[in-house]
């Protein structure tokens, strides 16, 4: 795509990786990648089409016949995302669901993954699209995957809960490198979508690992990688608590304002400020119930030759917790955060905010 100052011009690239027909029966897996690019972030950019030679570089697996993998590649422009996310909708919804529209009377459907890469701002939506855009565009998945920042993001979650029956993403800043895309021609086809959601989940962790040599660790430098595999089934258990617990704790402690509280809320920040852990901030105001439902147990670690901590996994035993799985890799350097696998929108921020009271979480009863 080539533009100028005063015209976007956009195409789209589309390519089917593994030659497979959509006819045939032994059709396990369908996945479609989205890169939501803009060249007035180079950084961004240039991974991207790294990303894009690796997609390329795949090499072809014994069942290649049983996954299909297409991508799509749009750009916009910063300083006119509402106009360009306007062009963009229409032929990305159409393409979306012809992609993953199932053939009626098929005896097992595949099962399918949605990848978005861009920029993501949890609640303030991802790349060009606003959540309610997105919650328009996206189609019925098993697994959706947010190659993004910030989108491991209850509110946006919540919102977009429709829209998967797993979703992977980050509660902190990731690495614009994004997953290791050579682990879609390693899904192990007769694993259940959980299943699958985990082993890609520990995968990403482990390509970013220093301890264990992972493909993509020398692109670490300061921030921790974090990754949470969330239910969607959760979401209706979850709600009562956070309604009960999250927002009257809120609207009491914003009602003060005070800047000691101020201060420890910053404390508990994301690397972008309008977001924090909402475990920690559960804990931090004495919410128990909400930190009881959230409280995720370590359940194994992997360690560098120097015995140091590298790499940590966790569950959740509580069936209203959306977050099954959540773990990271540490920073090099500095003290790694608080994690419960959930980012929140910062409270201090909400009145900056106002559609934030539009959310289904927060008006739902």
């Amino acid at each position: 795509m080539l533009m100028n100052q005063r015209v976007l011009r956009f195409s789209i690239w589309m390519f089917l990786l593994f030659s497979c027909l959509e006819g045939l029966a032994d059709l396990k897996w369908k996945v479609a990648i989205i890169f939501l690019r803009t060249r007035e972030d180079k950084q961004l950019y240039r991974s991207i089409e790294e990303n894009i030679k690796e997609l390329k570089t795949l090499s072809n697996k014994k069942d290649s016949s049983s996954v299909s993998i297409r991508y799509l590649v749009f750009d916009y422009r910063r300083s006119h995302k509402k106009e360009d996310a306007q062009k963009m909708f229409p032929i990305l919804q159409s393409n979306l669901r012809e992609y993953f529209n199932l053939k009626p009377g098929a005896a097992e459907p595949p099962k399918t993954i949605l990848i978005l890469y861009g920029h993501g701002e949890g609640l303030h939506g991802l790349g060009p699209f606003t959540l309610q855009q997105l919650k328009s565009l996206l189609p019925k998945v098993d697994i959706l995957w947010f190659d993004s920042c910030f989108m491991a993001n209850v509110e946006a979650l919540y919102e977009l809960r429709n829209s998967y029956q797993y979703a992977l993403a980050s509660q902190d800043a990731e690495i614009s490198s994004g997953i290791p895309y050579e682990e879609l021609n390693r899904i192990n086809l007769s694993s259940s979508v959980e299943a699958t959601a985990f082993s890609l989940a520990e995968a990403f962790l482990r390509s970013y690992s220093k301890s264990l040599s992972g493909s993509q660790s020398n692109k670490v430098i300061s921030s921790a990688i974090t990754i949470s595999v969330i239910d969607s089934q959760a979401w209706d258990g979850f709600k009562s608590y956070f309604k009960k617990d999250w927002l009257e704790g809120m609207l009491k402690h914003i009602r003060f304002d005070s800047r000691e509280l101020s201060h420890s809320l910053n404390q508990l920040t994301m690397d972008d400020r309008r977001f924090v852990d909402l475990g920690a901030v559960a804990k931090n105001w004495n919410l128990k119930d909400l930190a009881e439902i959230l409280d995720i147990t370590e359940v194994r670690k992997e360690r560098s030759k120097r015995n140091d901590v590298d790499l940590l996994y966790f569950k959740s035993k509580e069936s209203d917790n959306p977050v099954k799985f959540f773990g990271y890799v540490k920073k090099i350097k500095g003290r790694t955060r608080t994690y419960s696998g959930l980012n929140v929108y910062n409270p201090f921020e909400v009145t900056k905010y106002m559609p934030y009271e539009n959310l289904e979480l927060i008006r739902s009863h």
